[in-house]
C-alpha cells in the first residue's frame, strides 16, 4: 500500500506534528496573525512533544489558552482537508 505523507494543506513537505503545526506555510501566517510568531518559534524545534507541553504549561494563562486553542482549530481544519472539505 502506497501512502501519500505530504502535508494536507500545503502539499510541500512529509507531514508530523512540528511541520503541520509549527512549519507549514499556512500554519505560520496564522500564529503571525495573532501576535504569537515569537512563541510558535520557542516551540518548533522542541523535541520531544512533551517539550511542546511543558513550553505551553509555562505560558501566562490567556496566551496559554490562545495557544491550545489555535492548535486544536488547526488539527481540526486539517481533519476536514483530509476529509474533503475546502480550505
Amino acid at each position: 500500500m502506497k501512502l501519500d505523507t505530504r502535508c494536507v494543506l500545503c502539499r510541500r513537505y512529509d507531514e508530523d506534528g512540528g511541520h503541520l503545526f509549527f512549519k507549514c506555510k499556512y500554519v505560520k501566517k496564522v500564529w503571525a496573525e495573532l501576535n504569537l510568531d515569537q512563541i510558535r518559534q520557542s516551540l518548533v524545534n522542541a523535541q520531544p512533544a512533551r517539550e511542546v507541553v511543558e513550553i505551553i504549561l509555562k505560558l501566562k494563562e490567556d496566551v496559554q489558552c490562545q495557544v491550545i486553542i489555535l492548535l486544536y482549530f488547526w488539527w481540526s481544519e486539517r481533519c476536514g482537508v483530509r476529509e474533503g472539505e475546502k480550505q
